[in-house]
């Protein structure tokens, strides 16, 4: 569906996002090399919007235009040895973004 495919025997998935704004993709295979790949985004089509994370934040309840609600978990790493990024992607259509810590304390987050 999304036209993104791993040849080989893929086992695993992980999102970089650098300094410049960019998403590298980087791929685990079964017994066999990682694979890199790189989103490419024609000019003027980075309108892309990324908020930092505190060390404590838990979760982010996000609100669309169209009603619609999520909830998301950030995690220190999901599997051996893994760790993911302090970072959220913000997508186009949402409306309000509210970060909960561990304490339980909300913060709604401005962008």
């Amino acid at each position: 569906e999304s036209g993104f495919f791993v040849s080989g025997d893929a086992k695993g998935l992980a999102v970089l996002h650098t300094a410049k704004n960019e998403d590298i993709f980087l791929a685990t295979q079964n017994q066999d090399s990682i694979k890199v790949y790189a989103k490419n985004i024609a000019v003027g089509e980075t309108n892309q919007k990324w908020i930092s994370l505190k060390r404590d934040d838990f979760y982010a309840d996000i609100l669309f235009k169209n009603n619609k609600k999520r909830r998301i978990e950030f995690y220190y790493g999901s599997t051996y040895l893994s760790q993911s990024s302090r970072k959220m992607l913000i997508e186009k259509d949402v409306v309000k973004i509210t970060i909960t810590n561990f304490k339980g304390i909300k913060r709604e987050v401005k962008w």
